[in-house]
């Protein structure tokens, strides 16, 4: 019967196991004391877990900070090209784009609260999102829509990046 190792368990027996003999062996040879190689190889093998564990959290925070970041703005983006198509029908109605804009920034409400919960990160105040349900509204009428949306949507933009920024300034 031959052995059968997964990748997992030869990754594990490579990076872990291996190090671990390595300083038990050095420590025992150093010193001469079986009890003290032993302690002196334990520390130290819970050191480097340690390290590693605290190393592995902080990456992925930062991979699900950047992972978030980067849906919000793609999200953030096809909706005002969304808008703009709307707009471009001047039959639209108020409550036609009212109720539109109302589904999508719900939904943009929930995933930005996901990963408030998640990694405390907060890209945009409630206070941006109640702008985003009314703002579009006031272009509705106006021949320059496309550069007022144009304008909010960067602003948007901003402020994701920004707010993105001081979280890893933080972090």
């Amino acid at each position: 019967m031959k052995l059968e190792f997964s990748a997992q368990q030869k990754h594990i027996a490579r990076f872990c196991l291996l190090p671990a003999c390595c300083i038990f062996l050095i420590a025992w040879w150093l010193t001469e004391n079986k009890s003290t190689a032993f302690i002196v190889s334990l520390t130290t093998a819970f050191m480097g877990w340690t390290n590693s564990i605290i190393l592995s959290g902080l990456n992925f925070k930062r991979t699900e900070a950047s992972k978030g970041k980067d849906a919000t703005a793609q999200y953030i983006e096809k909706l005002f090209e969304e808008m703009e198509v709307l707009f471009s029908d001047r039959a639209l109605g108020e409550a036609t784009l009212e109720n539109i804009l109302t589904a999508r920034v719900s939904i943009l409400e929930l995933r930005l609260s996901h990963l408030k919960k998640r990694i405390n990160l907060e890209l945009l105040s409630t206070e941006k999102l109640a702008e985003l349900r009314s703002n579009p509204l006031d272009f509705i009428k106006s021949p320059e829509y496309k550069q007022q949306l144009t304008n909010l949507k960067f602003d948007y933009l901003n402020n994701i990046e920004q707010k993105y920024s001081n979280w890893l300034e933080q972090a």
